[in-house]
């Protein structure tokens, strides 16, 4: 028999109370539910300002996706109030502020309670360590032209002068096909970081006409 929604178990995520005003005594308690097929019910039973009423329980359905992004969100704004509290008192304390890394409460209580729902697509997306993100590589917005650097004592080299996404740059194009280069970052005298780069069919033609006049410029 397929249980109804209300009928599902329900699991404490969070428990949590507000009195930092006269007259404040507001508490809430998140539960969540699994609804099955990477379904989850969220609940939120919360009571008036004072204290005195409960407030109508307010439902949402959400993906596991969903799901663990609320509480990832939840635990974030908790994690930078808790930060902001502990500064206060590193100020006249003279003590560390650090918080331990780290998932927050209601993130190891979903992961507890999708455990014990065996539901294994939201463990494995809370267990699974997340992909290093690409760095993205700097992008040429407009060229400049040909300029004669200097990058150590007397050694000098010819590159085209770009502007980028980082600012200031110098490239190289590859005289094989025109449509990729070396883009260097200057630092101090020299070249210090370099990424290759792919140029759009209106910046090739240019690059490829200020590189094939170096000869000019005397490379």
């Amino acid at each position: 028999m397929t249980r109804t929604t209300t009928q599902r178990e329900r699991h404490v995520i969070h428990v949590g109370e507000l009195s930092d005003m006269p007259g404040r005594c507001e508490s809430w308690t998140e539960t969540v539910a699994y609804l099955g097929n990477g379904r989850w019910s969220l609940c939120i039973d919360s009571t008036d300002f004072c204290g005195f009423r409960a407030e109508p329980p307010q439902y949402q359905r959400l993906s596991t996706k969903g799901m663990i992004g609320w509480t990832f969100e939840r635990d974030g704004e908790d994690r930078d109030s808790e930060r902001l509290m502990r500064r206060e008192q590193v100020e006249s304390d003279d003590e560390d502020d650090d918080l331990p890394p780290g998932p927050g409460p209601r993130t190891r209580a979903l992961l507890k309670a999708a455990r014990a729902e065996g539901a294994a697509h939201c463990v494995r997306r809370l267990t699974t360590p997340p992909k290093p993100k690409r760095p993205t590589l700097p992008k040429v917005t407009a060229i400049i032209g040909l300029e004669r650097r200097h990058i150590w004592h007397h050694a000098s080299t010819l590159a085209i002068a770009v502007e980028t996404t980082l600012g200031p740059c110098y490239l190289k194009p590859s005289e094989s096909d025109w449509k990729t280069a070396t883009l260097f970052s200057q630092y101090g005298g020299g070249f210090a970081q370099s990424w290759p780069i792919k140029l759009t069919m209106q910046q090739s033609d240019v690059v490829r006409l200020l590189w094939q006049s170096r000869e000019v410029a005397g490379a």
